[in-house]
């Protein structure tokens, strides 16, 4: 079983067990987001998904090691919105005025 499925499935195991969540790089480049929760029934088994990152899951990860500011981070996030040129550079323009 890989490391992240044993990691996220014992953090259910804590005194205070909630949903839990990890996101990992696929061998071939893609990023995977792994949950898994307390599945019902007297069985007290785990249910675990696992399911393609979308790009906002990971950009603040890539952000981080790329050692972008919080602006950028939050430049990126527009962009990642749909957000029009136009939208991010009055944001910008705004925040650099304050």
């Amino acid at each position: 079983m890989p490391p992240v499925i044993r990691s996220v499935a014992a953090a259910l195991r804590r005194p205070d067990p909630q949903p839990a969540r990890a996101r990992v790089q696929a061998g071939d480049g893609r990023w995977l987001i792994v949950h898994a929760a307390h599945a019902t029934g007297a069985d007290g088994g785990v249910a675990l998904v696992v399911e393609p990152a979308r790009a906002l899951g990971v950009a603040d990860v890539l952000a981080a090691a790329y050692g972008f500011t919080a602006r950028e981070r939050e430049v990126v996030g527009l962009v990642l919105r749909g957000e029009p040129n136009r939208v991010i550079a009055r944001r910008w323009a705004s925040a650099s005025t304050r």
